[in-house]
C-alpha cells in the first residue's frame, strides 16, 4: 500500500492530478483481476507476482507506436524515448499496424488464460477450439474502407468506434449461442456457470476483430 501511495503521489506531482486518477483506476483494475485469479486458479503468489511484474515492465513500450513518446520511467525518471515507431508511411496503414500489434498482445493473453483455466473449460486448453463460426462475420466490415473517412493515429476513433463495437456484437452473439447450446449451464467440471461460454464469446470477438481489420486493410489497399 505504501508503494502504491508513493506512486500515485508521484504521478500527481510530476504529471497531473488527472494522471494520478487514471493510474489509481488502472491499479484498482489490476488488484481486482489479481484477486479474481487468486480465488479461481491454483497459481502461486510468486507466479502471479512475476506475471504482474512482466505486465508493468512491458506496458509502456506499447506507446512507441502512438503519437506521444512513452514516459518509460514516469514519474520518477527523465524521458528516454523521444519519438515513435511508424509501421507504415501511409497513416491509415500505420494505424492498422498498431491495431494488429494490439491484437497480437490480446491473443497472447488469451493463450495464457486458456492454459491457466483449461481445467475449468471443455476446450482442452486450445484457443482455436473456442472460435465460433460466427466470427467470420468480421469480414463484413470490409465495405467501411470506402464508406468511412480514412482514419489515422490522430483520429483513430473513426476506426475504433466502429470496428470494436462491431466485433463486440459478434462476440455477444457467439456467447449467447454457446450458452443456449449448453442449456444455460456448463458441465460440472468447468468450475461454474458461464466460464466456457464467456471465453468463447471473447475469443470469437477477438477473431472477428482481426478478420475485420484484415478485410478493411485488403479493401483499403486495393481501392
Amino acid at each position: 500500500m505504501v508503494g502504491v501511495a508513493t506512486l500515485l503521489v508521484g504521478f500527481r506531482t510530476a504529471v497531473s492530478p488527472a494522471a494520478a486518477v487514471v493510474a489509481a483506476g488502472f491499479l484498482a483494475c489490476v488488484a481486482a483481476t489479481g484477486w479474481a485469479l487468486a480465488t479461481r486458479t491454483e497459481l502461486s503468489t510468486p507466479a502471479m507476482t512475476a506475471a504482474a511484474g512482466v505486465g508493468v515492465v512491458l506496458h509502456p513500450f506499447g506507446d512507441v507506436f502512438l503519437a506521444a513518446p512513452p514516459p518509460l520511467f514516469s514519474p520518477v525518471g527523465p524521458p528516454v524515448w523521444t519519438g515513435r515507431v511508424a509501421l507504415s508511411a501511409d497513416p491509415t496503414l500505420d494505424l492498422l499496424g498498431v491495431l494488429f500489434v494490439e491484437l497480437a498482445t490480446v491473443w497472447a493473453g488469451l493463450v495464457v488464460f486458456s492454459r491457466v483455466a483449461s481445467d475449468r473449460m471443455d476446450l482442452g486448453g486450445r484457443v482455436r477450439d473456442a472460435i465460433d463460426r460466427r466470427a467470420g462475420v468480421g469480414l463484413a466490415y470490409a465495405p467501411t474502407a470506402v464508406l468511412l473517412p480514412r482514419p489515422t493515429i490522430a483520429d483513430a476513433h473513426i476506426l475504433g468506434a466502429t470496428i470494436v463495437p462491431f466485433a463486440a456484437i459478434v462476440g455477444v452473439w457467439a456467447w449467447v449461442a454457446s450458452t443456449r447450446r449448453d442449456g444455460g449451464t456448463e458441465h460440472a467440471d468447468t468450475g461454474g456457470f458461464g466460464v466456457t461460454s464467456v471465453y468463447i464469446g471473447v475469443v470469437s470477438a477477438t477473431t472477428a476483430l482481426g478478420l475485420a481489420a484484415v478485410a478493411y486493410a485488403a479493401v483499403y489497399t486495393v481501392v
